[in-house]
Order: C-alpha cells, then structure tokens, then sequence
C-alpha cells in the first residue's frame, strides 16, 4: 500500500465497519471507525448524542474528530466513516486531501435488510414512517455526494466484508495507488 490512508464510505449498512476491519486485517493497516472515535470522546454513544442534542451538534463534532484524527495519524491507517460524514464539504476536503475514499454500495433492499436487525440504533431512521421509504429518501439525498467524493465504489449487496475487502486492495493496485 502507498502512504495514504483508505477511507470508506458509504450508506448505513453498506459493510463500513466490517469491511474496513477485514482491509485492516489483510494489508497490515491500524483499523478505526470514525463514530467510535466520537462515542470515545463524547462519553456517549452515538446515536444517543444525537438524540440528545441533534444532527448538527453531531456533525459539528464528527467534524472537528475527523480533522484531529487525520492530524495525529502518521501511519497510513483504514478509518470507517459514519453515513452521512460525507456530507459535509470541509470532511469531503479532509477527506480526499489525506487518503484514498472508496465507496462501498448496496441496494435499498439489501441496507434495509441489515439495518433492521439494528433497530434502535440508527437515529436518522427512526423519523416517522416507513422505514424503506425513509432508506430510499436518504439514499438519493446523497448519492451525489458519496459518487462525487469516491474514488472508486464497491458493490456489497453478495459478497462478504472479506471480499470486499480484497476487491479494494485490487482496485487499488489497478489504479496505482497500491504499491504491494
């Protein structure tokens, strides 16, 4: 790998975390998830910050973690972004200044899938009504934003976190920004 960090991002549900645990595992690379830098931080868990003190208060801070985070780590490292951290275009800028940002993608059917098995934790979806429709709402609010950014997107919806993974670190060596 070059000296750059791999950055993923995506939807909730999109295998961030676990992907970026096994991407970790295979390259040798310290592994982080931005939202539990937060929770670390704030003493609390994310999604009750959120419920507490809103969105914006939790972008605020997602933001300032984020840039300290990227100022105290020399080690090229994998760092999980949270949903909707790409949201922000001072975190676009950090983001795509300090590393490579990949996507990971599923299907609305496939997010639902997974991220019904996690009620409770995902404030954003707990607006009223339908959950597929909340799922579907969100995602076209940001699909510009996350295709925008990227510098290249996965496709989860049937693979496993280790085959994405893997997927990556080809990619990365397809476009030259790998070195192994």
């Amino acid at each position: 790998m070059n000296d750059k960090h791999l950055f993923l991002i995506g939807f909730m549900g999109t295998g961030k975390s676990a992907t970026g645990t096994e991407l970790a595992r295979l390259t040798g690379r310290p592994y982080y998830d931005l939202d539990d830098l937060i929770a670390e931080d704030l003493g609390v868990p994310v999604p009750d910050y959120i419920r507490q003190h809103g969105e914006p208060a939790f972008r605020e801070t997602e933001h300032r973690i984020l840039g300290a985070w990227i100022e105290q780590t020399d080690q090229p490292s994998v760092l999980s972004c949270g949903g909707g951290a790409v949201l922000s275009a001072d975190n676009r800028t950090l983001l795509q200044s300090h590393g490579v940002v990949v996507r990971l993608n599923a299907s609305p059917d496939t997010v639902l899938a997974r991220v019904s098995k996690e009620q409770g934790t995902r404030p954003l979806l707990e607006s009223p009504g339908e959950l597929r429709s909340r799922i579907l709402e969100l995602m076209r609010e940001r699909e510009a934003v996350y295709t925008g950014i990227s510098d290249f997107s996965i496709e989860t919806d049937s693979i496993s976190p280790g085959q994405a993974a893997q997927m990556i670190i080809d990619s990365l060596k397809l476009t030259g920004q790998a070195t192994v």
